[in-house]
């Protein structure tokens, strides 16, 4: 139990950080940032924690966007060489981004109802 704690306060303190340097720096040195493979940044190998501490985290805090949220994801699990941050583009009713993860090219984290509707414009891999 007390391991969970530390992870879930460590993702925490993941999610907040990304929210501020996101807001700082922008959306392309957030996208350099993920990527950097040198990162050493993981508590747990466990892609399914990883996801539902993120998920309770972010029901908690304000503003933690599909962004913020999946590129948590991704730096938690750099050892995936096939896991890829996807950003993508609708405006089907009006214009909306959505950001999500794909594990070898299927939807893991983040997909909506209307996922088809989103066009992948950027991914990080």
């Amino acid at each position: 139990m007390t391991k969970k704690i530390i992870l879930l306060i460590q993702i925490f303190s993941l999610l907040i950080f990304l929210k501020f340097y996101l807001k700082v720096f922008g959306i392309k040195n957030f996208k350099n940032l993920i990527e950097k493979k040198k990162l050493k940044f993981h508590f747990t190998e466990n892609i399914n924690l990883n996801i539902k501490l993120i998920r309770f985290v972010a029901k908690h805090i304000p503003g933690l966007t599909c962004l913020i949220q999946s590129g948590a994801l991704k730096w938690l699990m750099k050892q995936h060489l096939s896991l890829n941050l996807v950003i993508g583009i609708s405006n089907l009713k009006s214009f909306s981004s959505h950001a999500w993860i794909e594990l070898n090219n299927e939807i893991i984290f983040g997909a909506l109802p209307d996922q088809q509707n989103y066009l992948p414009i950027m991914r990080i891999t």
